[in-house]
């Protein structure tokens, strides 16, 4: 494919896309034989229609030796594939994928057609179900039991993402609700602008990539939701800041947003209208966001701890002293209730810093006035004073509506009083645990969520945590008393970095972090173990480590500094020999670091144990170059002259091919055209625009990469790539952030649709992160897993360039294949499957059997891909196979 334009692999796709549209699964017409022929065997085989093939060379124990051939038929396969035949002969030279004589026979041929992906289980986690948690940020109770929950599924403070679940009152998981099910028409959530694919799926739109949001508004979690009318009511700001600001950040105008009980969008609109001029949520992290109650007659809902935002050394949150209503379903503007904007007292007219508020359903509203250490009551017709009682620094508080009890949370003890009317002390629980074993700032900045669910007889008392092992917990008022504290019946979900696999793609290894312990996770597919160890840890800034193995399971780390380490199997450190003696390097190469925080650094480590990483050059963020470094650390030479900050790669296959997830793609392109229709808003536009870019291959001669910016003036003279020689063809590409002028050299080909990619070079000026952005990876066929997060997919591409296939579609954590949860057929109710269910009890979350939400790293194997998912909080491990297969003896 060498010199052809590049319009050629959008073709093949097509023509992929076609030959997979046949009914039924693709068979051989002729089973494979294998027949020696002086030093070489012969391999024949016949298909009955066009689809993919991959032959393997296994020895006597099974395991592959060399990857013959792998890729489409039809009129571009690779070679040795015959074009445009159903009929294949292909030959096997003795040789393993290191080009040596193949040792451990008898050998034997195995062919299969047709690959497919199968869900495999969560990777790297000792517990797996959908029934996880991560950090509890607001949580609300409804009045059929069931508690809703606000979990930061990023579990990252810079760009949170959040999900909502569902737990009944006996604290089992039901079910997520945000990012809304998969199952749910289409209707219900089209006002988050959700459609239906080309596979039938339903497909989100990312209104900001760094948000990792699939609304139009994102959430600015309230510590207190409400739930009222079927619809639990939320806290956001816009997705997108105003046209005239940085689109790099979300909006910070409060709103009021909607989902139903299911995670539909009930309005035309997911949020209101802006509940006021200059509203904003921000507040400390120690205080949490806003409170929220609904008023006893359902019409309207009630806020606090919101006001005015500021700055002094940072931005601060002008608390306003007042409790603000808002009309439904209209969700806005809001009005002030009771109490003064800007004048504080504790009066019958003024409160200070009020922190929490409950209606009982019968005409009064209870707030938990702060800083005055009272709870004061209001009559909800007319915002008259009616009463208080003294309580310290209350910061929750909720009211039985049978009996009048009334629950506070001051300081450390959740406390029950017997009514707002000479109020006694009656039981109380002790919530200094909550903090134990937490030091420095995650001691302060752990915060405390309360529910009650008087639904029942106990009431009980939800608490959920932003930090600790275990987010959610509850207890029950046992009258006299409360009992303890239990924690919910699910787990916490661990962050699981970035997966990659060695070499010769038979181990993997995956960072993991489980509440503050980072360890690496070092997976052998061969024997099935796994070892762990401590993260290597280099020197200078160790921010957002990205670690990777050789193929004697060796571990090669970076970070935002301190370039390229290396530590044997146990984690400890081997110097490279040719910068062991330099006083700045200390043993480490110099490439691989950015000089960023998060994980978006990448390099490789080929089968003769080359390194390759980018290099920085004279401009933060401006082109870099990759340099090839030999096993001691000897710099051998520069293979790519010219590729974005964002690029991911290279990949390199046993031939010495070069494939790089790039920033480019083919000129005129910007983003997939299925996205057209729904894609409509300018920043909306922008985004896919910027994370979509491209899989280049580039022969073992490498390449190069001309971006001219549209800013001239700000380019350094001494960022341009060097160039290769012009026997090299040129072509034309296009990028997100620059301009038309844009050349690259030495690609064989480019195939475009992958995602996230993303440069923040020259024109990116701080207006772009692509800490959320995604690796890939290319197995020993030459065959490449790629991420799609526009689609929640991952597609498979041969050596040329043709796709193979999809894998996945969009879905919350409930999708868990066999795992996932069903509906009882006695009362409807979403739990685990049970042995003595009906074998045709249908799970609603069955399809996608494959679901992914944000796609971080992908890494493959030959019988496995696993694919890091940052919302979903696993690596979800996706078992490779075929259509049909057959195993045969070599003749």
């Amino acid at each position: 494919m060498h010199g052809k334009p590049f319009v050629c692999a959008l073709v093949l796709a097509l023509a992929a896309s076609s030959a997979s549209a046949e009914k039924g699964s693709p068979a051989f017409a002729r089973k494979p034989a294998a027949v020696r022929d002086g030093k070489v065997v012969r391999v024949s085989f016949a298909v009955d229609r066009a689809t993919d093939v991959a032959v393997f060379v296994e020895d006597g124990a099974g395991q592959v030796v060399r990857h013959l051939c792998a890729g489409v038929l039809g009129r571009n396969p690779p070679a040795p594939l015959k074009v445009d035949s159903l009929e294949q002969t292909v030959a096997w030279d003795g040789l393993d994928d290191d080009g040596k004589p193949a040792a451990g026979g008898p050998f034997r041929i195995r062919v299969g057609v047709g690959l497919t992906a199968k869900y495999g289980g969560a990777a790297f986690s000792e517990q797996g179900g959908p029934n996880h948690i991560t950090n509890v940020e607001g949580l609300a109770a409804g009045p059929d039991g069931r508690v809703y929950v606000i979990d930061n599924r990023s579990g990252w403070l810079y760009w949170p993402a959040y999900a909502v679940h569902v737990f009944r009152r006996d604290g089992s998981y039901e079910r997520t609700i945000k990012p809304f099910p998969s199952d749910l028409p289409v209707e219900r959530v089209k006002a988050a602008g959700a459609f239906r694919n080309d596979r039938g799926y339903l497909n989100p739109i990312i209104h900001r990539a760094l948000g990792m949001t699939f609304y139009p508004y994102e959430d600015e979690p309230a510590s207190q939701m409400a739930v009222t009318g079927g619809r639990l009511i939320l806290t956001a700001v816009p997705s997108q800041s105003p046209p005239t600001t940085n689109p790099m950040y979300r909006g910070i105008a409060a709103h009021l947003a909607a989902i139903d009980l299911e995670g539909g969008v009930p309005n035309d609109e997911y949020a209101g209208p802006a509940l006021g001029k200059g509203l904003v949520y921000r507040g400390e992290r120690r205080e949490g966001g806003a409170r929220l109650a609904a008023a006893s007659d359902g019409k309207h809902v009630y806020l606090v701890n919101i006001g005015h935002r500021y700055y002094q050394r940072g931005y601060k949150l002008q608390k306003h002293h007042v409790v603000y209503r808002a009309p439904l379903p209209a969700m806005g503007p809001a009005e002030v209730f009771f109490g003064d904007k800007t004048d504080s007292g504790a009066d019958k007219t003024h409160l200070t810093e009020p922190m929490g508020l409950a209606a009982d359903g019968k005409g009064l509203l209870y707030v938990a006035d702060f800083s005055n250490n009272r709870v004061v009551v209001l009559n909800e017709a007319d915002a008259t004073f009616v009463g208080a009682f003294d309580v310290e620094a209350p910061q929750w508080v909720a009211v039985h509506p049978r009996t009048g009890a009334v629950y506070v949370h001051s300081k450390d003890r959740l406390i029950r009083f017997s009514g707002w009317h000479d109020a006694k002390e009656e039981a109380s629980l002790n919530l200094g645990s909550a903090r134990k074993g937490l030091i420095g700032w995650r001691k302060t900045a752990q915060r405390l969520t309360f529910a009650l669910d008087a639904s029942a007889d106990p009431a009980v008392i939800w608490m959920g945590l932003a930090l600790g092992a275990h987010p959610l917990q509850r207890c029950e008022d046992r009258g006299k008393a409360f009992s303890d504290l239990v924690p919910a019946r699910c787990f916490k979900s661990p962050r699981q970095w970035r997966p990659a696999s060695d070499p010769a793609h038979r181990m993997v290894l995956c960072r993991v972090d489980a509440d503050g312990g980072d360890r690496l996770h070092v997976l052998d597919e061969t024997t099935g173990r796994t070892r762990t160890m401590r993260v290597p840890r280099g020197f200078g800034n160790n921010q957002g480590i990205t670690s990777r193995l050789d193929r004697e399971g060796n571990i090669y780390s970076t970070a935002a500094a301190g370039g390229i380490w290396k530590s044997d199997p146990t984690g400890k450190m081997i110097p490279f020999p040719a910068t062991a003696k330099d006083p700045k390097l200390k043993g480490h190469l110099p490439g691989g670091s950015s000089g960023t925080t998060a994980w978006e650094r990448d390099f490789s480590i080929d089968r003769h144990g080359d390194i390759y990483a980018k290099v920085r050059g004279t401009q933060y963020h401006g082109l870099m170059h990759v340099d090839v470094f030999a096993p001691d650390g000897r710099l051998k030479r520069t293979v790519l002259w010219g590729v974005t900050d964002g690029a991911y790669g290279p990949r390199v296959d046993p031939a010495g091919n070069l494939y790089l997830m790039e920033c480019v793609k083919p000129a005129g392109w910007r983003f997939p055209e299925a996205f057209a229709p729904y894609v409509t808003d300018r920043w909306e536009k922008h985004w896919y625009d910027w994370i979509y870019g491209s899989i280049v291959k580039f022969g073992p001669a490498g390449g190069n990469l001309w971006l001219k910016s549209r800013r001239p003036e700000k380019d350094h003279p001494k960022a341009d790539p060097v160039p290769l020689p012009d026997t090299l063809p040129k072509k034309q590409v296009a990028s997100s952030l620059r301009g038309d002028e844009n050349r690259i050299q030495g690609a064989l080909w480019i195939h475009p649709g992958v995602s996230h990619v993303g440069d923040m070079g020259i024109m990116g000026g701080g207006e772009h992160c692509h800490c959320t952005g995604c690796d890939f990876d290319v197995d020993d066929f030459g065959r490449a897993f790629a991420p799609d997060n526009g689609r929640q997919r991952v597609t498979v591409l041969d050596t040329n360039g043709n796709v193979i296939l999809h894998v996945g579609g969009c879905g919350n954590q409930d999708h868990c294949g066999p795992d996932s949860y069903v509906r009882d057929p006695d009362d409807g109710r979403l739990r685990p499957r049970r042995a003595d269910d009906p074998k045709d009890l249908a799970s609603p979350f069955a399809e996608p059997e494959i679901a992914f939400s944000w796609i971080i790293g992908v890494a493959a194997t030959d019988r496995h891909v696993y694919v890091a998912d940052t919302l979903n909080r696993r690596v979800l491990r996706c078992r490779l196979g075929y259509a049909a297969e057959v195993t045969t003896e070599v003749k």
